[in-house]
């Protein structure tokens, strides 16, 4: 077995560095031979010299400065994929380079894998504080193509409809059968369909048990107006990026792609108005 690990990067050269060294320890206390490499996309804080000086066998893919998650990834397992001949029982390995990885989470999550080693394997996050997840496996949670709801990790592997691309396991056979990362995303939504392809391909997608290591979610600045929010949900990098939108829903709603995604921007705009409500009534509730 062999892993080919795959990490984006954008301006995190210390994030970067860190997640890269414990791929190197974490697969070294494993006993697993890891292959690293990273698609930097255009950054100026020096991330690719950083890890090439610390990690020279590491392989750096540069990017456009606009491939953002997606693109970045596409590349990254196109480069391994055309370089190096993948064996059945090695793996690809998707990395979100902000994640600080449990000394043995190499070792916990490729055990589980050898349970099932046809299986796509998920690893959970927790977040900072410890409580809870803040990333992993998803379920379906609705006749929307979107709806989709974080599942928390038990003391057994479950069955899981899609999945967060934080710390996932793809054995050869799947990578082949699935044939790749759409880099056609702009930054989200990308490893939501990939998941949710494999299912129509039949794949199995396992949430490992337990979590594998810390990584924040995304959290919005409390003083940000609608207006702000809103921009920044529809941005490239935001969930609700409409090109990104309509690609997912096309590819993933039997028919209605415009109307699903109507819905997400007016269920948005209802969230929105409701919460700013609340919050103001609860401002004015504390001052008098």
């Amino acid at each position: 077995m062999t892993i080919y690990a795959l990490l984006a990067s954008y301006n995190r050269a210390v994030l970067t560095k860190r997640a890269v060294q414990d791929l190197f320890s974490g697969a070294k206390a494993a006993k697993i031979p890891i292959v690293v490499t990273l698609a930097d996309d255009g950054s100026t804080d020096g991330t690719a010299d950083v890890v090439s000086l610390a990690f020279p066998e590491t392989n750096i893919i540069p990017g456009s400065g606009s491939d953002y998650w997606a693109k970045s990834m596409q590349k990254a397992e196109s480069y391994v994929r055309s370089r190096f001949d993948l064996h059945v029982g090695d793996y690809i390995l998707w990395v979100n380079d902000d994640i600080l990885l449990d000394s043995d989470a190499i070792s916990r999550l490729f055990d589980w894998a050898k349970t099932d080693p046809d299986a796509i394997w998920v690893a959970s996050m927790r977040p900072p504080d410890g409580a809870g997840v803040s990333y992993g496996g998803l379920k379906r949670s609705g006749v929307h193509p979107l709806a989709v709801r974080l599942e928390t990790p038990g003391d057994a592997p479950k069955l899981v409809d899609t999945f967060n691309g934080n710390l996932v396991a793809i054995p050869k056979r799947a990578v082949d059968s699935i044939d790749g990362i759409d880099g056609n995303f702009a930054h989200a939504l990308a490893d939501i369909d990939y998941g949710m392809r494999a299912r129509k391909l039949g794949e199995h997608i396992l949430l490992a048990p337990n979590t594998f290591g810390v990584c924040a979610r995304n959290k919005k600045p409390d003083d940000q107006s609608l207006i702000e929010e809103w921009k920044h949900f529809t941005s490239v990098k935001g969930g609700g990026h409409r090109t990104s939108m309509v690609r997912y829903l096309r590819r993933h709603a039997r028919t209605g792609a415009h109307f699903y995604s109507s819905a997400t921007y007016l269920k948005w705009w209802a969230t929105g108005l409701t919460r700013r409500t609340l919050r103001l009534r609860d401002r004015d509730i504390k001052h008098g």
